[in-house]
């Protein structure tokens, strides 16, 4: 059976409010960033998780289901912005 999962790009301000025990990555140090490392991208399993939910609330962004993510990577533009591993950046201060 396929799993559903579902991704979502969060902006680097906002990063610091993902719960990390919700998602499919372990930590911010291991979470795929861009190359800019201005977003990080991350996947889950299921239903949304209420911290992301949260975020993307208040970004207005949106979920991603695996295989328009999959395209996107692939693309000349995703590959420009995902296919380089950097080392997370650090993380912002504040709450």
């Amino acid at each position: 059976m396929a799993r559903n999962l579902s991704y979502t790009v969060i902006p680097l301000a906002n990063a610091k409010s993902i719960n990390f025990s919700e998602v499919l990555e372990t930590s911010w140090d291991t979470a795929r960033w861009d190359t800019a490392g201005t977003e990080v991208m991350i996947h889950w399993e299921g239903k949304t998780p209420p911290s992301v939910a949260a975020i993307l609330k208040i970004t207005r962004g949106t979920t991603i289901a695996h295989n328009t993510m999959l395209a996107g990577m692939r693309s000349s533009t995703g590959k420009k912005n995902w296919a380089t591993q950097k080392p997370a950046p650090p993380k912002p201060k504040g709450k």
